[in-house]
C-alpha cells in the first residue's frame, strides 16, 4: 500500500506546516505506519490556546525551540532544547502556549496497533508504559546523548525527502536508536529530575485566565476568583511558568490579536477585541512581542 493510500485509508492528518514521512515499523502484521513530523512554524492559534485533550497515539515530542509546555495531572513540563516529552496513548494532558513564538520540534506518533504486534520486552513498551515516577513524561539528556538524538532525528528528516528503497528500514532503525537513548537516559537519571507539582490555585488561575483574558480588568480579578493574593499569584507564575501574570495575559492577547488580524479584522477591532483598552499601548506591545507592527503583520498575511 502506498503512502498516499495509507493517508486516505486511515485518515492520517499531514499538516502543511511540517515535513513528514510515514514509516513502516516491521512489527509483525502491523499495517498502520509510524508518523514522523518536523514542525517549523510561528505559533498562533484561536482564542482557546490551552485546553485539555486526550492523546490519540503514543507520541514523542523532541523540542528545539518554542515557548510552551504540558500539564499532566498536577505536574508541569517546560521542555527546552533537546528535551523529550513522552505522552502514552489515551493520556489526558493540557498543552500550554505561554506566548507567541517560533516553534521548532519533532513529533513521532506510534499507532495503538503497533504495541499489540511487537514483543512486550522492547524499548518502545518500556519507553511509554514501563517508566514510573518523576521522569514519566519528561526526559532531559546529557550533552553527548542530546547531540546523538538530534543527529539521529536529522537523518530521518533527510530520509523523509528521499526516494530510497531502504528508507523505511533505515528510518525504523533510527527510531529504535532514539527509543534506546531515552530508556538509557531514564535509567541513568531515575529520580533525579522531579517535575514541578503545580498548586491547584495555579491550575484554577490558568483556567480562569483562558476563559476571560479578553475582558480581564487585572490580575487582582484573577486572584480574587482563586481566593489568593495578587502577590502569591505573581510568585507561583514566576516559579512555574517563568513569567508574570501580566506578561502571560498580554502574550495571550497578542496571540489572539494576530489571529483576528489574519481573520480579516482591522487593527482597531483586533486591539479592543483581544482585550487591550489602549490603542497606543497595543501597537507598542504588539511590536515588542512580534518584532513588527500590526499594520505590517496584517499586510504580510494578506500578501501570502
Amino acid at each position: 500500500m502506498t503512502r498516499e493510500e495509507l493517508i486516505k485509508k486511515f485518515s492520517i492528518h499531514v499538516p502543511s506546516t511540517s515535513s513528514y514521512c510515514l514509516i513502516h515499523s516491521y512489527a509483525k502484521d502491523a499495517e498502520l505506519p509510524i508518523a514522523f513530523h518536523h514542525y517549523e512554524h510561528e505559533h498562533q492559534s484561536e482564542k482557546e490556546l490551552t485546553h485539555e485533550k486526550e492523546a490519540k497515539h503514543c507520541t514523542l515530542y523532541v523540542f528545539l525551540s518554542g515557548k510552551f509546555g504540558f500539564i499532566f495531572d498536577d505536574t508541569i513540563c517546560n521542555p527546552s532544547y533537546g528535551d523529550i516529552v513522552i505522552i502514552p496513548g489515551r493520556k489526558k494532558f493540557t498543552s500550554c502556549f505561554y506566548s507567541s513564538s517560533f516553534c521548532d520540534y519533532y513529533e513521532i506518533n506510534f499507532p495503538d496497533e503497533f504495541f499489540s504486534k511487537i514483543n512486550l520486552i522492547n524499548p518502545f513498551t518500556k519507553l511509554f508504559y514501563g517508566q514510573k515516577g518523576a521522569n514519566r513524561n519528561l526526559v532531559v539528556f546529557d550533552r553527548l546523548s542530546r547531540e546523538t538524538l538530534i543527529n539521529t532525528l536529522k537523518k530521518i528528516d533527510v530520509l523523509a525527502n528521499e526516494e530510497n528503497e531502504f528508507r523505511d528500514f533505515f528510518a525504523y532503525s533510527y527510531i529504535i536508536r532514539i527509543a534506546e537513548l531515552i530508556c538509557e537516559q531514564q535509567s541513568e537519571s531515575a529520580g533525579a529530575l522531579p517535575q514541578k507539582k503545580i498548586p491547584q490555585s495555579l491550575k484554577q488561575a490558568l483556567n480562569y485566565i483562558h476563559a476571560h483574558y479578553t475582558s480581564l480588568d487585572g490580575i487582582e480579578e484573577v486572584a480574587a476568583h482563586c481566593n489568593i493574593t495578587g502577590t502569591y499569584l505573581a510568585r507561583v507564575f514566576k516559579k512555574f511558568l517563568l513569567c508574570t501574570p501580566n506578561e502571560y495575559i498580554s502574550n495571550l492577547r497578542i496571540s489572539y490579536a494576530k489571529y483576528l488580524l489574519n481573520s480579516g479584522q482591522n487593527i482597531t477591532e483586533a486591539c479592543y477585541n483581544s482585550g487591550f483598552s489602549n490603542y497606543t499601548y497595543f501597537i507598542s506591545k504588539f511590536k515588542a512581542v512580534t518584532g513588527t507592527t500590526p499594520a505590517k503583520f496584517k499586510k504580510t498575511a494578506e500578501d501570502e
